[in-house]
This record gives C-alpha cells, structure tokens and sequence, in this order.
C-alpha cells in the first residue's frame, strides 16, 4: 500500500518541501504535540533509529 506526500513551504525560501505520512506524523508528534521520541516510538511502534532518520529529513528540509 502507498501512502500519499504532503507538502508543505520551507520558511525560509518559500519552496514546497513533500514529506511523506510518517514524515509529517513524526514532525507533527514531537513539534506539535510535545511528544518525546521515547513516547512517539511506543505509540507507532517504530523503532529509534526511523525517528532519528525522520527527524534528520525534517531539518534538512528547513535548511534549504
């Protein structure tokens, strides 16, 4: 099963940046929400290492 991007602007230039679900959930759970990535790895049941990788995505898309 594929799971449809969202999209989304980069403050800086404006630009689209296309993130996937998990992406978006990950950003939207822990920035949003507050949630620890202890927290957020229990309730999806993914592991340390994909929040981490999810999270590095999320700041190089701020950079750009």
């Amino acid at each position: 099963m594929e799971l449809a991007n969202s999209t989304c602007l980069s403050p800086s230039s404006k630009e689209a940046i296309v993130l996937s679900i998990d992406e978006y959930e990950t950003i939207r759970l822990i920035d949003l929400e507050k949630m620890t990535q202890e927290q957020y790895t229990n309730l999806m049941g993914v592991s340390r290492t994909t929040v981490t990788r999810s999270m590095t995505v999320r700041e190089e898309s701020w950079r750009r």
